[in-house]
């Protein structure tokens, strides 16, 4: 059967159930897009309907493999697992007397044979096209999840585990240790090379199942709201739209008394010839590619993803005590184009479950917004007080970390952006073995990549620049010590190395040195009395730390001098990194050292 045919078959079927849609509205076929909507006259705020008959739900997998409550917490995986059926089982399907393979095989019929998320990608099109991107970075890890998934699910029945290929069921564990290039031909490669022969409780089947979700699935709780938040649905006709960010939607439910019908209704008049595009919400490439397998030129909603993994203890203490350092989740990001409210999980409830958390903290970066990078800047800071210096217990003068966490972030940022440029120029029999639409939507998304990484720099540089601008009297270095401090260069430098050339190691030290001179000897000028005022207090408390490193400093750096004790020394080399940073140069080395000076 050709592609029109199926797709009359479809919209007849469609018809036949109860979809609504109006008469000024017609669907056709193109290679390229599929089927999709277009008003063949003007049409006022269209609006299509799916009945509840024609909808499928979390409802049918419970159904056919009788869940138990336990099982119903993993309905969506399911659902997977029996629309594979749906899909690729000769057999019928029962649920309650209805074969519903049968039911709804006009829709099954009219999917996608070959989807283009990089998750069925071969070895050449990943490895050459998305090298040194966020998504190439993560497929295998994603698709082993997918695996884990569908293990889960096989082996908690005995009557599934005694159908499937011994191959797929080895430990899970496994399956991080192969090459990409082994995962492919066993678990990926059937789903386009042996289409129609899948069993369907094999991975390849549950694989192409869980991609059409990710692609064409809605929210359930759009229809009703004692729903998961979570659960999904699968909506006949309505998912033949295409996507577009611009088009102004909103989903409703529509009761009736044999059910509940899913609504899509276009808040702008049509006029004829225009196509009639659903609205995913505010997506990035990054997004749509992974999940729906196609991306937008120019997409004003791109971004990159910046993760940052912290321990349970870091987590607690930000959740605890730094209420202004933002954490944020997917859901933060991820955005519906429907007026229903969608349930919102407070920061509080959040820090309460820090496996929120597990996998790492999201940062979305996009070129028109700065409030990310200003959120990551937050985090660095911490990271720089919490990690480097191990103390988060006393709030010190946030200046230096905010400066340094600055510094850490663009050498982040410029890691990633090599990695994004680092992509392989591809030969004549490279292409052969990739698909063209493949090719292009790794090129939109790399450049996307790029562009989003430069101004993200550039951003960042521009912040660093007003802050040097505007604190420069904070900002002491050693050549400003050798001008103004001139008895330290001159007499104390030259006594304590009794004549001799002295050798530092870096910059870091001679401030450590200068420190401890200016307090053993009580000679701070008084242009540095903030300095002076801020050291004292900061030797009145408790160090939680080794004095191996003092003990190092005291012996190699100061060749052991008698009259400066090595607790003046320890404090030294604390108090000097709570207020040093280190400006690195465009190829990340380091390149000038800094003290801030305290308030």
């Amino acid at each position: 059967m050709d592609n029109f045919a199926v797709m009359d078959e479809l919209l007849l079927w469609g018809h036949k159930i109860g979809c609504k849609w109006p008469l000024e509205l017609e669907f056709k076929y193109d290679k390229m897009k599929g089927i999709y909507a277009v008003c063949k006259q003007d049409c006022v705020r269209p609006v299509i309907e799916v009945p509840s008959d024609a909808i499928i739900t979390n409802k049918l997998a419970i159904e056919y493999f009788t869940l138990n409550a336990n099982e119903k917490s993993h309905a969506n995986s399911w659902l997977k697992l029996l629309f594979a059926k749906m899909v690729f089982d000769k057999d019928p399907t029962w649920v309650d007397g209805v074969d519903i393979s049968k039911k709804f095989h006009p829709y099954i019929q009219a999917l996608p044979k070959l989807i283009h998320s990089p998750l069925v990608w071969n070895p050449s099109e990943l490895e050459t096209l998305l090298v040194g991107t966020n998504l190439g970075g993560s497929v295998k890890e994603k698709l082993c999840s997918v695996i884990k998934e569908w293990i889960v699910l096989i082996e908690s029945r005995e009557d599934l585990k005694s159908k499937v290929d011994g191959k797929y069921l080895i430990n899970f564990e496994n399956y991080n240790d192969l090459a990409y290039e082994d995962i492919y031909n066993i678990f990926v490669k059937p789903v386009e090379f042996e289409f129609a022969d899948l069993v369907w409780l094999s991975f390849p089947a549950f694989l192409y199942s869980h991609l059409v979700f990710t692609s064409r699935a809605f929210p359930e709780y759009v229809i009703d709201k004692n729903a998961d938040e979570f659960s999904v649905i699968l909506l006949p006709i309505l998912d033949l739209m295409n996507h577009n960010y611009n088009s102004k939607v909103q989903w409703f439910p529509k009761e009736h008394h044999n059910g509940t019908s899913f609504c899509y209704q276009c808040l702008a008049d049509m006029k004829a010839g225009d196509e009639l595009d659903n609205n995913y919400g505010g997506k990035g490439n990054e997004e749509l590619l992974n999940g729906y397998g196609f991306v937008i030129d120019d997409n004003i909603f791109d971004t990159v993803a910046l993760r940052i993994k912290l321990s349970e203890e870091e987590l607690m203490d930000i959740l605890t005590n730094y209420p202004d350092i933002s954490l944020p989740t997917i859901d933060d990001y991820t955005t519906f184009a429907f007026d229903l409210e969608r349930p919102i999980k407070s920061r509080e409830s959040n820090g309460s479950n820090i496996e929120t958390y597990k996998d790492g903290i999201l940062y979305l970066i996009n070129s028109t917004n700065t409030k990310p990078l200003i959120d990551l800047i937050g985090t660095f800071s911490y990271i720089r007080l919490g990690r480097e210096l191990q103390d988060t217990t006393q709030r010190y003068d946030e200046l230096a970390p905010f400066l340094s966490g600055i510094q850490m972030l663009k050498v982040a940022l410029k890691q990633k952006l090599n990695g994004a440029t680092s992509g392989t120029v591809l030969d004549e029999d490279q292409i052969v073995e990739m698909n063209d639409f493949r090719v292009h939507c790794s090129k939109v998304y790399r450049e996307s990549q790029i562009r989003i990484l430069k101004a993200a720099i550039s951003s960042l540089k521009s912040i660093e620049k007003t802050q040097f601008r505007e604190q420069k009297s904070r900002l002491l270095t050693i050549d400003k010590i050798i001008k103004y401090d001139t008895r330290f260069y001159e007499n104390e430098l030259t006594n304590l190395f009794e004549g001799q050339e002295a050798v530092f190691d870096s910059a870091f030290d001679l401030f450590v040195i200068w420190i401890i001179m200016k307090s053993t000897n009580g000679s701070f000028i008084k242009k540095y009395e903030p300095i002076k005022k801020s050291f004292e207090t900061f030797r009145q408390q408790p160090l939680s730390v080794e004095e191996e490193e003092a003990l190092g400093f005291h012996k190699h750096i100061l060749n052991g001098k008698s009259d400066i004790d090595i607790s003046t020394t320890l404090y030294a080399i604390e108090y000097v990194k709570r207020h040093v940073i280190t400006r690195l140069n465009s190829r990340g080395e380091e390149d000038e050292t800094i003290f801030v000076i305290p308030l």
